[in-house]
């Protein structure tokens, strides 16, 4: 898995590519890389860009959603874009899908994060 990053006006990005799984994850130090970012750019959002990931086992769900826990704990919004058909079934099997918001592509949700802090 390789994880990057970028700012889009006051939204945290994280393009991933790979696998999201327990040796993946661990290896990478997912959780620790994102808590890094959020701390040092104080975003209002953080998005996931699942464009590239290809396969998301349990822990990867589990890491995903201590990840959504996270945001809440920090009260910043928390969403995933362009996530491909067999990850998407595996957030409908686990609930997931209920817990994030989910996009279809980068724009809309940045522009969902837009009409929120406008509020």
């Amino acid at each position: 898995m390789i994880l990057s990053d970028r700012q889009e006006g006051n939204i945290c990005i994280i393009d991933i590519i790979g696998e999201i799984t327990g040796t993946t994850a661990r290896n990478k130090h997912f959780n620790s890389y994102i808590e890094k970012r959020l701390e040092k750019k104080k975003p209002i959002a953080i998005a996931l860009n699942m464009e590239k990931v290809e396969a998301v086992d349990s822990f990867g769900l589990g890491v995903i959603a201590q990840l959504y826990q996270l945001a809440e704990e920090k009260k910043i919004g928390f969403a995933l874009f362009q996530v491909n058909k067999d990850v998407f079934s595996s957030f409908n099997l686990t609930g997931i899908n209920e817990l994030a918001s989910i996009f279809d592509t980068e724009e809309e949700t940045l522009t969902s994060f837009a009409k929120k802090s406008k509020d």
